[in-house]
């Protein structure tokens, strides 16, 4: 196996993209980053491994270049190829994020060659849209967020964060970039009674799958079916503009947002895990 680095977003696609589309559910999230990051360009870090045929047998993303890594699926001997090169290029890889077996064992790898603990910090699950249900009866209706919701969702956003223990990397300008990705009709609320109750926010298609992230509900909102309606509807309007892969992640220590989905006709596809590279979890 062979290791490949570089900065450049587009050397890592020229090399990686048709491996990446082959499984456009489980790459969905390094395939919309790494097309994000040709819009919003920021020092990141990009990596993939070929086998003695000169096949990718394995990605890996760091971007921006301050935040954890992101693995695809691989096997063990592709992830052994990644560390090496990575403890030179990256020593101070804050962690990594995958495919449960993949992510557990680059952690592994990497704590043996840099000497320093890895930490599990979370499980999640991917899920994928089988056949779709969407709840009825619930008060309001779904719509694309406007200008007028800006500060809303900033504000949601930012509970949301703090609720679910998201990432927020250094030197990112979260409003702004909200700001922008209501411009591109990124983000849906679901109102009622004249009001947003619900957010989520959509990707667009890549490889012909779509993620729907940042799901949040106030919690004096909660229990009324706005979440469920919100993602059930998303869903349908994302299938019907050409998505045929709708997908979303959620936190194994959340049952009831794991419910809520699998009701919705979402199936569990992989189990994802987060490690933390030194000092404590």
């Amino acid at each position: 196996m062979r290791a490949h680095l570089t900065d450049d977003v587009d050397a890592f696609l020229a090399a990686t993209g048709e491996f990446l589309a082959a499984r456009p559910v489980e790459h969905n999230l390094m395939l919309s980053l790494a097309h994000q990051a040709r819009d919003e360009p920021r020092p990141s870090r990009w990596a993939w491994v070929t086998d003695i045929g000169g096949a990718v047998a394995g990605a890996l993303i760091q971007a921006p270049a301050t935040f954890v890594a992101t693995v695809t699926p691989m096997p063990a001997e592709a992830t052994r190829a990644l560390v090496e090169p990575l403890v030179e290029a990256a020593p101070e890889l804050p962690g990594v994020n995958g495919e449960a077996a993949t992510a557990a064992r680059f952690a592994g790898a990497w704590a043996s060659e840099r000497q320093v603990p890895a930490h599990p910090r979370e499980g999640q699950r991917l899920y994928r849209l089988g056949r779709l249900t969407v709840p009825h009866g619930v008060p309001g209706g779904l719509r694309r967020a406007v200008a007028n919701d800006v500060d809303r969702l900033v504000a949601w956003r930012e509970a949301f964060a703090d609720e679910t223990g998201m990432e927020r990397p250094a030197g990112i300008d979260w409003p702004a970039m909200i700001a922008r990705r209501v411009r591109e009709g990124r983000f849906w609320v679901w109102e009622a009674d004249g009001a947003p109750v619900s957010m989520a926010f959509a990707t667009p298609p890549a490889a012909g799958a779509s993620r729907i992230g940042a799901v949040y509900t106030p919690p004096d909102l909660r229990g009324r079916g706005y979440a469920g309606a919100c993602v059930g509807h998303l869903s349908a309007a994302l299938r019907d503009s050409g998505a045929p892969d709708c997908l979303l992640y959620t936190q194994l220590s959340n049952p009831t947002s794991n419910r809520i989905y699998q009701r919705l006709g979402y199936e569990p596809v992989a189990e994802v895990l987060s490690y933390r590279f030194g000092g404590a979890s």
